[in-house]
Formats: C-alpha cells, sequence, structure tokens
C-alpha cells in the first residue's frame, strides 16, 4: 500500500489487494491442513517444511513490494513562480553512453523527471526507473521495490506449482475417497486459474531482466530501433537488477534535514536562556550601594530601662541624703557630672538587600 497515498478509507483501490491476500493465505492455508499432513507421513517431512520456506519468502516479498517506497521523488516547494512555467522548454537533452535521451518537464512537481522516470496517474508521484502501477500489490514497482516485486512474482508461479503439485498426488492417493480430496481438488482449481497470468508474468518480467527494460519502455516502444543505453548485457543486468545493494530514500530527507536544523535552534535557545540565568545570578550576588536601604532606629525599651534605673538611683541617692541630713552638692562633684560624657544608647540597624531585611545591633553607624 503506497505511503505517499494515505488510505484513511476503503475504496475500490484495495479491492485487488485484499483479494490476492486472501486468496494466497486462504489456499495456503488449506493446503497445509488437509494435504500436507498425510504427504509427510507417507512421503517425507521436507514437503511441509519445504513449502513452509516457499511460504514465508512469498510472503516477505509481498510486504516489501506493498509497503516499500518504490522510489518517489519529492517535489519541488510551491514557491516556485507559475510563470516560470511557461518559459521553461518542454523537454531537456541528456547524452548516456553516446545516446540522446529526452527529459520531460513535470508540472506537477517541478522538475526535469531524469531518464527512466516517469509520473504516475494513480500515485501521483514521479517514480524513479518506473515499471508500472500493479493493482495487486496497490504500489507503484519502481527503483527501489522492483526486485521484491520480482521475487514475489518468481516465487509465487513456483509456490502455484508446487502445491497444484502435491495436491494432485494427494488426489490420485485418495481417489477412493471422494470427501477427503474435496478441498485439495478446490486449491487445484484456484491455483490452475491464478497459475496462467502469474506465471506468464514471471516469464514476461525474466526478459525483461535480461534486456535491462522496464514494463513502461517496452510497452511505450522507447527502445524500438534497439538502441538501449541502459543495456549493460544480459549478466550484468541480471546483477544490478536483483544483487545490488539497496537504493537511497529521496522521500523524507529534506524533512531530516528540517528536524535537524529545528533541534540546533532549540539547542542555541537553551544555551541563551542558561547564559540570562547566569548573568542574573552573578548581578544578585554582587549587591550595589542603590541597592541597600540603612534604617537607623534607637531602642527606645532599652533607653527607658537605662533612664529608670538612673531614676531608681536618684532616688535612692535622696533617700541617703535626707536620712544624713541636707547635704549641698560641692563644686567639684558638680562639675565632674557635667563634664562626664552621655552613655551611648543602643542602636538598630535595618538593611535590605534585594528584598532580604537584616536587622543587627551596633553602637556606632557610618553612612
Amino acid at each position: 500500500m503506497s505511503r505517499s497515498r494515505p488510505c484513511k478509507k476503503l475504496t475500490s483501490q484495495q479491492i485487488p489487494v485484499i483479494c490476492a491476500t486472501v486468496l494466497l493465505i486462504g489456499t495456503t492455508a488449506l493446503f497445509f491442513v488437509f494435504v500436507c499432513p498425510s504427504l509427510a507421513v507417507e512421503y517425507t517431512v521436507a514437503i511441509p517444511v519445504y513449502e513452509g520456506i516457499l511460504t514465508l519468502i512469498v510472503l516477505s516479498s509481498f510486504a516489501n513490494a506493498t509497503f516499500r517506497d518504490p522510489g518517489i521523488i519529492p517535489r519541488e516547494s510551491s514557491t516556485v513562480d507559475q510563470e516560470d512555467d511557461f518559459r521553461v522548454p518542454l523537454y531537456k537533452n541528456v547524452d548516456i553512453n553516446g545516446i540522446t535521451v529526452r527529459m520531460k518537464w513535470c508540472d506537477t512537481c517541478k522538475f526535469y523527471r531524469p531518464p527512466r522516470c516517469s509520473h504516475c496517474s494513480i500515485c501521483n508521484n514521479c517514480i524513479e526507473n518506473f515499471d508500472h502501477h500493479c493493482p495487486w500489490v496497490d504500489n507503484c514497482v519502481g527503483k527501489r521495490n522492483y526486485r521484491f516485486f520480482f521475487f514475489f512474482v518468481s516465487s509465487l508461479s513456483l509456490h502455484i506449482i508446487s502445491v497444484f503439485v502435491f495436491c494432485l498426488v494427494f488426489v490420485l492417493e485418495q481417489s477412493a475417497n471422494i470427501k477427503e480430496s474435496a478441498v485439495p481438488i478446490a486449491v487445484m482449481v484456484i491455483c490452475g486459474l491464478s497459475s496462467i497470468p502469474v506465471v506468464g508474468l514471471t516469464v514476461f518480467h525474466i526478459g525483461l531482466v535480461s534486456m535491462g527494460r522496464t514494463t513502461n519502455e517496452q510497452v511505450t516502444g522507447k527502445f524500438r530501433s534497439g538502441h538501449n543505453p541502459f543495456d549493460q548485457g544480459c549478466k550484468n543486468n541480471c546483477m544490478v537488477t536483483l544483487c545490488s545493494s539497496r537504493y537511497a530514500k529521496y522521500l523524507g530527507y529534506l524533512e531530516i534535514l528540517k528536524k535537524e536544523e529545528i533541534k540546533r535552534d532549540k539547542k542555541k535557545q537553551r544555551n541563551k536562556e542558561k547564559d540570562k540565568d547566569a548573568k542574573a545570578k552573578t548581578s544578585a550576588d554582587g549587591t550595589e550601594l542603590s541597592e541597600v536601604k540603612v534604617e537607623v532606629t534607637s531602642n527606645n525599651k532599652s533607653q527607658k530601662f537605662q533612664d529608670g534605673i538612673e531614676d531608681g538611683r536618684v532616688k535612692n541617692n535622696h533617700q541617703a541624703r535626707d536620712n544624713e541630713g541636707s547635704r549641698s552638692l560641692r563644686p567639684d562633684s558638680f562639675a565632674a557630672a557635667v563634664n562626664t560624657p552621655p552613655r551611648a544608647s543602643a542602636m538598630y540597624v535595618k538593611s535590605s538587600i534585594n528584598g532580604r531585611t537584616i536587622t543587627s545591633m551596633s553602637r556606632e553607624v557610618t553612612v
């Protein structure tokens, strides 16, 4: 199922791939349930093992051909001016191995299609090395999934032939019991009907691989003259098509670059925020004089307490003087009392630094 076309609802395009999946899994399950046990007992256990391995190859190739990206070339951004499309020439010539190949301008994707590339009308995308759009896998067959499609078709044809042969052997042995051979006969009918198009398609693609052509090139007759610039010989064509390394994926490459740029921008913003926090902390630690408020208040309670002590001393002195009799102060004691410095009263200093208030008692304050 092509990733380029999001399928939220079941449409008529998915009916062929659903039918193919049901027939493939259904007939294989019936074969393993009704035919394989008796063949394994009468002949050898290698028969179900062989069919199991072949079935896994068929299913894995079918899944890869269905869900793998066929080689979609991303479109250009929509910022391209539409007026420039009329100025761009429709074709552009390129020399490949001494043969001139024309590249056509794609009005939908806004670029010149590479050689062997074509725009699929169903998927609405340009596919590199476009072969055809297969409704049985509901996906285009292109450069990145052609080998899986070829393996699927060839392994499926081999699977159909082997199932048909084993079912025929079972029916011939169980000819007396018609009831037991009813299911194998039905499986044989399905395999016989499906073998004609599958085997024919396999033979057709074997010829295309050996000639180094695609279905689109063969049907449209691009190389009728026999000059194929992509033909490297039968052996090299098979090696390049079926045994080469996996090709790079174009779709999603720009999205990965954008994600990396977004991550870099986020890291830069985080570093800026950390620098701001560090500057704020350093400015908070180094306080300035303008941020300090000093309030000086006198301790009235201690002053009153000291005044009360002095009054008590005076009263005691008066009582002693009354007891001893009335005496007049001497001039030297009066002068000494006048010349003594006053007692320093306790003072409180309140300072506020960045919203924090600190109260401390000091006797001398210098501002």
